[in-house]
Protein backbone atom coordinates (compact mmCIF):
# COMPACT_ATOMS: atom_id res chain seq x y z
CA UNK A 1 0.00 0.00 0.00
CA UNK A 2 0.95 3.45 -0.41
CA UNK A 3 0.20 6.93 0.14
CA UNK A 4 -0.48 9.15 -3.59
CA UNK A 5 1.21 12.35 -3.82
CA UNK A 6 -1.14 15.23 -2.56
CA UNK A 7 -3.38 12.57 -0.72
CA UNK A 8 -4.39 12.99 2.94
CA UNK A 9 -6.14 11.00 4.99
CA UNK A 10 -7.48 11.04 8.33
CA UNK A 11 -6.42 8.64 11.30
CA UNK A 12 -9.36 5.90 10.60
CA UNK A 13 -8.92 6.51 6.70
CA UNK A 14 -5.07 5.61 7.45
CA UNK A 15 -6.03 2.80 9.58
CA UNK A 16 -8.40 1.43 6.65
CA UNK A 17 -6.09 1.75 4.10
CA UNK A 18 -2.91 0.16 6.00
CA UNK A 19 -4.14 -2.72 8.13
CA UNK A 20 -5.48 -5.14 4.93
CA UNK A 21 -1.83 -5.13 4.28
CA UNK A 22 -0.06 -4.94 7.43
CA UNK A 23 -2.06 -7.21 8.91
CA UNK A 24 -5.59 -8.50 7.81
CA UNK A 25 -3.19 -10.56 4.95
CA UNK A 26 -1.11 -12.22 6.84
CA UNK A 27 -3.47 -13.09 9.08
CA UNK A 28 -6.04 -14.73 6.96
CA UNK A 29 -2.98 -15.90 4.50
CA UNK A 30 -4.20 -13.96 1.65
CA UNK A 31 -2.08 -11.71 -1.00
CA UNK A 32 -2.36 -8.47 0.19
CA UNK A 33 -4.11 -7.72 -3.50
CA UNK A 34 -6.72 -9.64 -2.71
CA UNK A 35 -8.12 -6.91 -0.30
CA UNK A 36 -8.36 -4.38 -2.63
CA UNK A 37 -11.67 -2.28 -2.68
CA UNK A 38 -11.91 -0.24 -6.49
CA UNK A 39 -12.03 3.38 -5.50
CA UNK A 40 -15.07 5.52 -5.90
CA UNK A 41 -14.82 6.35 -10.13
CA UNK A 42 -14.34 3.00 -10.94
CA UNK A 43 -17.41 2.27 -9.13
CA UNK A 44 -19.04 5.07 -10.74
CA UNK A 45 -18.03 4.00 -14.17
CA UNK A 46 -20.59 1.70 -15.08
CA UNK A 47 -19.71 1.47 -18.73
CA UNK A 48 -16.69 -0.14 -18.16
CA UNK A 49 -17.71 -3.43 -18.60
CA UNK A 50 -19.71 -2.67 -21.78
CA UNK A 51 -16.18 -1.01 -23.15
CA UNK A 52 -14.08 -4.29 -22.30
CA UNK A 53 -12.12 -2.49 -19.66
CA UNK A 54 -11.28 -4.22 -16.70
CA UNK A 55 -9.36 -2.64 -13.94
CA UNK A 56 -7.89 -5.44 -12.44
CA UNK A 57 -6.56 -6.75 -15.98
CA UNK A 58 -5.12 -3.31 -16.39
CA UNK A 59 -3.77 -3.38 -13.14
CA UNK A 60 -2.51 -7.04 -13.55
CA UNK A 61 -0.74 -6.08 -16.71
CA UNK A 62 0.33 -2.42 -16.58
CA UNK A 63 1.37 -2.73 -12.42
CA UNK A 64 -1.78 0.10 -11.86
CA UNK A 65 -4.97 1.63 -12.68
CA UNK A 66 -6.47 5.08 -11.65
CA UNK A 67 -9.72 5.87 -11.80
CA UNK A 68 -9.12 9.28 -12.27
CA UNK A 69 -7.69 8.15 -15.53
CA UNK A 70 -11.46 7.99 -16.48
CA UNK A 71 -11.97 11.85 -16.15
CA UNK A 72 -8.52 13.00 -17.48
CA UNK A 73 -8.35 14.93 -21.06
CA UNK A 74 -4.60 13.60 -21.57
CA UNK A 75 -3.15 10.44 -20.41
CA UNK A 76 -0.73 13.30 -18.73
CA UNK A 77 -2.67 15.03 -16.84
CA UNK A 78 -1.85 14.54 -13.68
CA UNK A 79 1.62 13.17 -12.49
CA UNK A 80 1.27 13.20 -9.08
CA UNK A 81 -1.79 12.24 -8.58
CA UNK A 82 -1.93 8.93 -10.90
CA UNK A 83 1.31 8.87 -13.29
CA UNK A 84 0.45 8.46 -16.89
CA UNK A 85 -2.20 6.13 -17.80
CA UNK A 86 -0.73 3.82 -20.31
CA UNK A 87 -1.30 4.35 -23.91
CA UNK A 88 -3.47 1.19 -25.22
CA UNK A 89 -5.64 1.75 -22.05
CA UNK A 90 -5.83 5.53 -22.70
CA UNK A 91 -6.98 4.43 -26.42
CA UNK A 92 -9.67 2.66 -24.85
CA UNK A 93 -11.13 5.32 -22.33
CA UNK A 94 -11.06 7.67 -25.54
CA UNK A 95 -13.27 5.36 -27.50
CA UNK A 96 -15.69 3.96 -25.12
Amino acid sequence: MRLRPGEALCAIALTKRFSGPAFFAEHLGIPPESLRFPDTWTVAAVWLSRANICPDEVRCKYGEWNGQWLHWSQPDQDLEAGGNCPPEVWRQIQSS
